[in-house]
């Protein structure tokens, strides 16, 4: 099984050609010079077809990890630091060239963040992650991995039966999320980099609040100790992209309400009267020379607890990549649906 079933294969047509022609002219290109008679006899010579250079990124298991200068916004909140060293092990799929289109696997606990701090409300942050992610790699870049999600916290339409009809603050955690992946223009990469990547990985994300609130985090690292009051509990997937990301709350049924909470959102067909998104983040392209990539994500979050309830976040992490070492073919069978062709529909209980 594909680690991702998408229906369609990333990246452009690199030859230049379209059609059936350009189909044949990446599978085969056999071109024979003959020599005229001489005497009784003809010889012939295929003309040696020149072979595509190979992918500049090998396939095997790789490490990222992350430097100083991530940040990270939770709804109205400003930006604030995120700590170093958070990690994320990637099993890269061998590719061919010229397209050169990795599929790319998290396996569980494949990602980790440390517990880190909401400076000014003290709130400590954990990050775990929930299942298998998957994704895609270019390594010679040309793919187009932009990223735009929209939340609506009620649904009357049935596309996601799990999600509640009802508008109520508070009531539940649950929403329908819609992700588009392409904005029909290949990546541009700036400065060194030169790969693109996208990597989808469902977390769970944890708010809480310790007593003392000094220090911060909460030096055990776990909420549900002595002192310990939960602020928010979200479902996420973390949509890591190379490229641009951007999210906001959308009514999709029509039934007048998108969210319940601080959101920010547009308004839309209505939504809310919050302004301040779309919430964007924009990251670059992996540089295989030095290994520094910057994965980019944003997206909407329900949650039934105060003071946030429905909210949005972005953030940026900056990596230094290494590798690679042998590993195995992973699959994820359960992969998060990314769709190159049409919305992706994922239904958050």
């Amino acid at each position: 099984m594909s680690a991702v079933d998408t229906g369609v294969v990333p990246g452009e047509d690199k030859s230049g050609l379209t059609g059936e022609g350009s189909m044949l002219s990446r599978r085969m290109l056999v071109v024979f010079a003959v020599i005229p008679f001489v005497g009784c006899s003809f010889t012939s010579s295929p003309i040696a077809d020149t072979a595509p250079p190979p992918c500049p990124i090998d396939g095997g298991d790789y490490l990222l990890t992350q430097g100083a200068g991530g940040t990270y916004t939770v709804s109205t909140l400003p930006p604030f630091a995120l700590p170093s060293g958070g990690t994320i092990v990637e099993e890269v799929h061998h590719a061919n060239s010229p397209d050169c289109v990795h599929e790319v696997v998290v396996p569980a606990g494949g990602f980790k963040m440390p517990v880190f701090c909401v400076p000014g409300l003290s709130f400590s942050v954990a990050m775990t992650q929930t299942e298998c992610g998957a994704g895609y790699l270019d390594s010679n870049g040309g793919s187009d991995f932009n990223v735009a999600e929209t939340g609506d916290s009620t649904d009357s339409s049935g596309t996601c039966p799990s999600v509640p009809s009802v508008c109520t603050q508070g009531a539940d955690s649950a929403q329908r999320v819609e992700v588009i992946v392409g904005d029909d223009a290949p990546d541009v990469c700036t400065g060194s980099g030169t790969a693109n990547e996208l990597l989808s990985i469902p977390i769970q994300t944890v708010i809480w609040l310790h007593t003392p609130a000094s220090p911060c985090p909460d030096p055990d690292g776990m909420p549900g100790g002595s002192g310990d009051a939960v602020i928010a509990q979200l479902s996420q997937t973390l949509d890591l992209t190379t490229d641009q990301s951007f999210s906001e709350w959308r009514d999709f049924d029509k039934d007048g309400c998108c969210l319940n909470g601080a959101g920010p959102s547009a308004t839309f067909n209505p939504c809310t009267t919050l302004t301040g998104a779309p919430v964007g983040s924009k990251g670059s392209c992996l540089d295989p020379s030095s290994g520094s990539v910057t994965l980019a994500a944003t997206g909407t979050a329900a949650s039934a607890l105060p003071p946030f309830f429905d909210l949005t976040y972005s953030l940026s992490l900056p990596y230094v990549v290494s590798g690679p070492t042998s590993g195995g073919i992973a699959t994820c069978p359960a992969a998060p649906a990314i769709n190159f062709a049409a919305p992706a529909t994922r239904c958050i209980p």
